[in-house]
């Protein structure tokens, strides 16, 4: 029985490797790492401190950074 299991960038085959690799060598290894990150952007804008308190205030109340409260308040827009 063969187990021709092949890299998922270049689909070298994995023949030696440990069973749970991936990819066939470190240049694939960080592609495939690059290839699962999110896209993501960096926005800046100003507001009042009144209105950062009052996020802060339901982030934490959400259990969440502020960061990822605000992501998701753009998301449901």
């Amino acid at each position: 029985m063969t187990n021709t299991r092949a890299c998922n960038i270049c689909n070298k085959s994995l023949n030696n490797k440990r069973l749970d690799s991936k990819t066939c060598s470190s240049s694939c290894r960080s592609k495939l790492f690059r290839l699962n990150q999110t896209q993501s952007v960096l926005v800046k804008f100003r507001i009042s401190s009144e209105a950062y308190t009052d996020l802060t205030i339901k982030a934490f109340f959400a259990g969440q950074s502020i960061s990822d409260h605000i992501v998701q308040l753009v998301v449901k827009q």
